[in-house]
């Protein structure tokens, strides 16, 4: 009977620290969650930089990355890009049309704790656009698992978009549990001139 007694006490307190242990991971995923307010506030740093990246885009940038420090969540959020030789006048915009070749593209955000990247080429000819690569889209982050999509539309001959997504799912209890994590979102339009421009790179909390 004493072992028994003994057994049952063994596995009552196993449980109760199973349940404790259960309830502190819980709360340490929640604390990483960021609340409305700090969302807003990391939104407006991340299109800040776009209006940055894209400035640079047009003075005839080719490596660019801005940073940008977030009181609201004590960390930085940046965005990077890279693309080829932007035309800097008129003559040099009609020769790009008469042109044709290859161009590689690359976007990538780094959010609070995940970074999400898009990286691909496209080929353009006589001003129009022929092809884009496809399934460029990574994403790195190891306390989440990363559901990517990527889409492209041919908004013109000469202008088309691409689309990348991604599902940051939170790992561990909270994410099995909730579902919680961040969806971050990359848009990028290239034209038929060999050029890009950045026009979204920010996320948004859930999945």
């Amino acid at each position: 009977m004493r072992k028994i007694k003994l057994g049952v006490a063994f596995i009552s307190s196993f449980l109760l620290l199973f349940a404790f242990g259960f309830i502190n991971s819980a709360k340490a995923q929640e604390n990483d969650l960021i609340d409305q307010e700090q969302q807003n506030a990391v939104e407006s740093a991340l299109d800040e930089i776009i209006v940055k990246v894209n400035e640079q885009i047009e003075e005839g940038k080719r490596d660019i990355s801005e940073t940008s420090y977030v009181p609201e969540v004590n960390n930085f959020v940046s965005i990077k890009f890279s693309v080829g030789e932007v035309p800097k006048s008129n003559e040099l915009m009609r020769a790009a049309a008469a042109a044709s070749g290859k161009q590689t593209f690359r976007a990538e955000i780094n959010g609070v704790s995940f970074t999400h990247t898009l990286i691909g080429d496209f080929t353009y000819a006589s001003g129009k656009l022929t092809a884009v690569s496809k399934d460029n889209t990574q994403a790195s982050g190891f306390l989440f698992s990363h559901d990517k999509s990527e889409s492209v539309s041919k908004l013109d001959p000469s202008l088309w978009q691409i689309k990348s997504t991604v599902a940051h799912k939170y790992l561990g209890v909270v994410g099995g549990l909730t579902g919680t994590g961040y969806t971050s979102y990359i848009v990028m339009n290239l034209y038929g001139s060999g050029d890009a421009r950045l026009e979204r790179a920010n996320y948004n909390s859930g999945v």
